[in-house]
């Protein structure tokens, strides 16, 4: 049993400038009527009109098309063929990937054009293969905000649970399942966002275990971070740098 070429082909058009260009960007419907509101109200449209809107520059496309090919690698990486998928999934490989940081000044569009990069990821797939005996639903991304996570702990947890509350597990085993989830739904991508929400209360040494909590679980990775959470990681020791 072969995947669908469908996978295949929208990681493909991922790596289009011109199709990445047209799929994230957004235009709101031009406001009106703004002579006759109060003029906080009026503020408030044409800001509400300005936060929709996002107009992709030539670094946010170099970005996506990146971190797109990043995870065409992984991908096939992961299912050369069928067995090599299957052999993954029973013994996860223990890599350790070098995440990007995205940074730049606040309201820059860091987020945005994370966004932007979940926009023109490959969708939710269904594959049909005897050995799991139904469909299987791949998923290309992982995505979690850093907010409210403490530990490298409560990001597994997300990653295998979501939002359903649990707090407890074993770290080793936790890690584990998640490197057998993500290499049997060929999750090519993790991205962490808000990363700075992190340092609200926490000690720089629990910033870096979280960090290398996702680069343990094995696809490429991505976090976000601000200028401010950039220096404090810098005058860490080497090893964590």
């Amino acid at each position: 049993v072969k995947l669908t070429g469908t996978l295949q082909e929208r990681f493909t058009l991922a790596m289009d400038n011109e199709f990445v260009r047209k799929a994230i960007t957004v235009k709101p419907d031009p406001v009106s009527s703004l002579a006759d509101a109060e003029p906080f109200m009026a503020a408030t449209i044409i800001a509400d009109a300005l936060k929709q809107s996002f107009i992709p520059n030539q670094f946010s496309l170099d970005f996506i098309h990146e971190m797109v090919g990043r995870a065409l690698t992984h991908h096939c990486y992961v299912f050369p063929n069928e067995a090599e998928h299957q052999a993954k999934i029973y013994n996860p490989p223990i890599t350790e990937v070098v995440p990007i940081c995205l940074t730049g000044l606040a309201g820059l569009g860091k987020s945005r054009t994370i966004d932007a990069l979940k926009k023109v990821m490959p969708v939710p797939s269904e594959y049909h293969s005897p050995y799991f005996g139904g469909a299987l639903t791949l998923e290309s991304y992982w995505y979690a905000s850093a907010e409210g996570k403490e530990s490298g702990k409560s990001l597994l947890l997300w990653f295998l649970f979501g939002g359903s509350g649990r707090k407890s597990g074993n770290f080793d085993r936790l890690l584990l399942e998640c490197r057998r989830r993500a290499y049997r739904d060929i999750v090519s991508l993790l991205l962490l966002d808000e990363t700075q929400h992190i340092s609200l209360g926490l000690g720089t040494a629990r910033i870096v275990t979280i960090l290398l909590t996702l680069m343990r679980i094995g696809p490429p990775a991505v976090f976000v971070s601000n200028f401010s959470l950039g220096h404090k990681l810098f005058k860490r020791n080497n090893e964590d740098k």
